[in-house]
C-alpha cells in the first residue's frame, strides 16, 4: 500500500500448528514470465527524443574525431559538451519520470493446482525509484580518507606513449605480464 509491501495474516488459533502447512494454500504464487522493454507514458515526446538522439550521436562522432586529431579541449568543444549533456540529462529525467515497462506475470493459487492466470503488471520508474536514499554506510569514512590522502589519480604513472613499452609493462608487476616474460615471482615493483 502506498508503494510499501505489507502482509496481514489471520490464523485459526484452534490449530496453530497447522499454520505452516496452510500458509502456502492461502497464498498466491506469482512468477514473472517476461519483462517488456522500457516505454514512455509521455505523449508526443518522440520528436524531442529523436532530436536529442540525433544531436548526441552527431556530437559523439564529431568529438571522437576531434579528440583523435587534436586531443585538447577548446571552448567550442566545451560548449557543445555542455549542450549535449543538458539534452542527455533531460532525456534521462523524462525516462525516469514517465518511463514504464510491462511485466507478464503468471499467478497461481498456493494449492499448486496447475491453473495459472496470465496477468499484466506495470512497473513505473517514478514509483520504483522514488524516496531512495544512500545505503553506503561507510561513504563518509572513505571520503574523509580520500581527502587526507597524499596521492590521487593524477599521481599515477602514465605511459610515455599511447601504448606501454615492455619496461612499463614489467613495472606493473602483474601476474599476466610476469608469466609472459617468464619471470613470475621475481617481478620488480
Amino acid at each position: 500500500m502506498d508503494n510499501f509491501p505489507f502482509i496481514k495474516v489471520f490464523t485459526d488459533e484452534q490449530r496453530p500448528e497447522s499454520w505452516g502447512a496452510d500458509a502456502r494454500d492461502l497464498a498466491d504464487i506469482i512468477n514473472i514470465a517476461s519483462c517488456g522493454e522500457l516505454r514512455l507514458a509521455l505523449p508526443f515526446y518522440t520528436i524531442e527524443e529523436m532530436i536529442s538522439e540525433w544531436a548526441f550521436n552527431r556530437f559523439m562522432r564529431l568529438y571522437e574525431d576531434f579528440r583523435f586529431h587534436r586531443g585538447d579541449n577548446t571552448l567550442l568543444v566545451h560548449i557543445l559538451k555542455s549542450v549535449v549533456a543538458w539534452l542527455w540529462r533531460r532525456n534521462l529525467r523524462i525516462y525516469n519520470r514517465f518511463g514504464y515497462s510491462i511485466l507478464k506475470i503468471e499467478k497461481e493459487r498456493g494449492t499448486m493446482d496447475g491453473k495459472t492466470e496470465n496477468k499484466k503488471y506495470y512497473l513505473m520508474n517514478a514509483k520504483i525509484y522514488a524516496k531512495r536514499f544512500s545505503t553506503d554506510c561507510f561513504s563518509d569514512y572513505f571520503n574523509d580518507m580520500a581527502k587526507k590522502s597524499k596521492t590521487g589519480l593524477t599521481d599515477y604513472i602514465e605511459y610515455a606513449t599511447e601504448k606501454a613499452t615492455v619496461e612499463e609493462l614489467k613495472m606493473q608487476n602483474s601476474y599476466f605480464i610476469n608469466s609472459l616474460y617468464g619471470n613470475a615471482g621475481n617481478g620488480s615493483a
